[in-house]
């Protein structure tokens, strides 16, 4: 037993070193050159607004959209059962804040997971193939992009920065949503219909 115990805190901890090393390596900010579409995934919205999370997120977003003044900015997130409204509205409303255009930005206010989040919003593409940038917090960027990757999308990550207050929890969930992840590559059954 105490064998047993020791090798699956082996393969635990070398779980963690890859994934650790694999977030980190996604997570550096990259040049942007001509870009088509800006992704931006949601995040928790509270009753008095974007969570810290998501308000990073539409920052980063709103950064990149006037930067790249003819990019199509797609917010994406449903409303989940404790939220005011939908986190592609929240998305919304933060970047017209912030001085984008209403008229560059589209909804898609279904997803309920990252998965859905990609492939729900590849639906509102015009052109799939085009080049885009997708944007989350930068625990999460990895599994976002590799997401992405998998659906067929040409797009590089921008990390928005993640909040000192949620990084611990942030990282903890994110070792097990990448374990799920790679759950599901192996076992495509495991996949939702409404995902594929």
């Amino acid at each position: 037993m105490k064998g047993l115990a020791r090798a699956g805190l082996v393969v635990a901890a070398a779980y963690i070193a890859t994934v650790s090393w694999k977030i980190v390596a996604q997570a550096k900010e990259k040049e942007i050159d001509e870009v088509d579409y800006i992704l931006v995934l949601g995040a928790k919205v509270n009753e008095k607004g974007p969570s810290l999370a998501l308000q990073e997120r539409i920052k980063t977003a709103a950064s990149l959209a006037l930067k790249h003044k003819e990019a199509t900015i797609v917010c994406s997130g449903g409303q989940g059962s404790d939220e005011p409204i939908a986190e592609a509205e929240a998305i919304r409303n933060g970047l017209i804040a912030e001085g984008i255009a209403a008229g560059r930005l589209v909804v898609e206010g279904c997803s309920t997971s990252t998965r859905e989040n990609v492939a729900f919003s590849k639906r509102q593409l015009k052109d799939p193939s085009a080049r885009g940038v997708i944007v989350t917090n930068s625990f999460h960027l990895y599994r976002a992009s590799s997401l992405a990757q998998d659906y067929g999308l040409d797009v590089v990550g921008m990390p928005a920065s993640t909040p000192r207050e949620i990084r611990s929890i942030a990282w903890i969930r994110e070792y097990a949503a990448i374990a799920y992840y790679y759950l599901q590559k192996s076992l495509p059954c495991l996949r939702k219909t409404s995902e594929s």
